[in-house]
């Protein structure tokens, strides 16, 4: 199919018309700096497309061991973690599934003097939660015939930082 316009922008409307459940897209080499400036299709697939979206880079060859699923609990995370669970077995890779939790109540809290101990009680319950609803999105999976096994791993910190240190 050939459209006009912004790239990212048509991908999305083909997506939202007819329903795709991925979008695997090419990316070329560009500096960071060009980057920054302009924005790349993938970047901004990653972020605004309505589906799960698979970002390869033309000279990759190299044998894919590990899955990253990056889950933030909405329905679009579960799509992704069933579709990365697929891709894992697909592969014969490991399957990491990667959550960043958020204390939204923690400014208010640190701000209303809080103990310290209690602060990270909150933080520990919050990345517990997260980490129960990823196992019990699992359990909806057939992640048990991923041969490389599955780990399951709840940080805190920027999406995009926690992410490309995941990668890294």
């Amino acid at each position: 199919q050939v459209a006009t316009g912004r790239a990212w922008m048509e991908i999305i409307r083909e997506v939202l018309g007819n329903g795709h459940q991925m979008v695997i897209v090419g990316s070329r080499q560009q500096s960071q700096a060009r980057r920054l400036l302009l924005g790349s299709t993938g970047v901004k697939l990653l972020r605004k497309c309505p589906c799960p979206v698979w970002v390869v880079r033309p000279e990759e060859t190299a044998e894919v061991r590990t899955v990253i699923v990056a889950d933030d609990l909405t329905e679009v995370g579960e799509r992704c973690l069933d579709l990365g669970v697929s891709a894992a077995r697909f592969l014969d890779a490991r399957l990491l599934v990667l959550h960043v939790a958020q204390f939204p109540l923690e400014r208010s809290l640190r701000r209303s003097g809080t103990a310290p101990q209690k602060l990270d009680e909150y933080r520990d319950r919050i990345r517990a939660e997260a980490e129960q609803a990823l196992n019990e999105r699992l359990s909806m999976t057939d992640f048990r015939t991923i041969s490389q096994g599955t780990r399951v791993e709840v940080s805190a910190g920027r999406p995009d930082l926690v992410i490309e240190h995941a990668i890294e």
